[in-house]
C-alpha cells in the first residue's frame, strides 16, 4: 500500500508518516476527496507501526474534513477501529479556540470495551451539551504509554451545533429522513439516522450504502473492504 494516512489526510494535514495496510473486516466504506475549496482540512486520522514493524491498529473519527454541524445539543459521534488492542481508549472533547473558551477539556474519559469497526460516542449520556456555534475538537486516543502521550494514536474532528435558522435557505428538514439533513449540510445528524436505521435493519443494503456515499462525499476515502 502506498504511503498515506487514512481517511482524506491528503488535504494537508499530516501526522508522522506511516505505512497502514487495510486492516478493516466488518465495514466497507469508499469514497473521494469531497468538493471544499479553499478550506483547511479540519480532520486528523490515526495510524502506526509498532515496534519492529509490528502492525497497530488504525483509528478514524467519522467526521467531515471541515467543520460538521448538527442541531443535537447531545449527539452521538462516531469513529472506527481497525482492531481490536489491549490498550486504553480515551474521547476528549475540547473548545477548538481555546483563548476564548479555555483550555481545560470539556470532557475526558476512557472508553470501555472498544469492538472492531464502526461505534458510537453518545454525549447525552455524560450530560453534556454543546453550546451553539461553537466549534468544538473531538477525539480518540489510544494510549500507548501513559507517560509518552506523543506515543498515542489520534483521530480527531470538529464539531459545532447550529439552529434551524442557520440552515441554508430553502431547506426544508424531514427528520426522518437521512438525505434531508445531508442536503441542509449537517453531517453528524445525517450520520446520526443512518446509523441508528442500520442498527434496526442490519440487513438493509441500501441503508449501508447511503451511509458509504455521506462518507465518501467528506473525504473518508479508505475504510478498506
Amino acid at each position: 500500500m502506498k504511503k498515506t494516512l487514512l481517511f482524506g489526510l491528503s488535504l494537508g494535514l499530516t501526522l508522522t508518516a506511516v505505512q497502514v495496510p487495510p486492516l478493516w473486516l466488518n465495514e466497507a466504506i469508499a469514497g473521494d476527496d469531497p468538493v471544499v475549496t479553499d478550506a483547511p482540512t479540519r480532520r486528523v486520522g490515526g495510524g502506526s507501526r509498532g515496534v519492529a514493524g509490528s502492525i497497530l491498529p488504525t483509528l478514524a473519527t467519522l467526521a467531515p474534513n471541515y467543520v460538521g454541524k448538527t442541531l443535537e445539543a447531545s449527539p452521538s459521534l462516531y469513529w472506527a477501529l481497525s482492531e481490536v488492542v489491549n490498550k486504553p481508549l480515551k474521547f476528549t472533547l475540547v473548545y477548538s479556540d481555546p483563548l476564548k473558551h479555555g483550555i481545560d477539556p470539556v470532557l475526558e474519559t476512557t472508553i470501555g470495551k472498544p469492538v472492531k469497526g464502526i461505534q458510537s460516542f453518545d454525549l447525552s449520556e455524560h450530560k453534556i451539551e454543546l453550546k451553539p456555534n461553537v466549534e468544538y475538537t473531538w477525539s480518540m486516543s489510544i494510549v500507548m504509554d501513559p507517560k509518552q502521550s506523543s506515543q498515542d494514536i489520534v483521530a480527531s474532528g470538529v464539531i459545532m451545533r447550529t439552529t434551524e435558522s442557520d440552515l441554508p435557505k430553502g431547506v426544508s428538514l424531514n427528520k426522518d429522513d437521512p438525505s434531508s439533513f445531508e442536503e441542509a449540510k449537517l453531517f453528524y445528524d445525517a450520520m446520526q439516522l443512518l446509523s441508528k436505521k442500520i442498527a434496526e435493519n442490519p440487513n438493509d443494503e441500501a441503508l449501508t450504502k447511503q451511509r458509504m456515499a455521506l462518507l465518501e462525499k467528506v473525504g473518508l476515502k479508505e475504510v478498506a473492504n
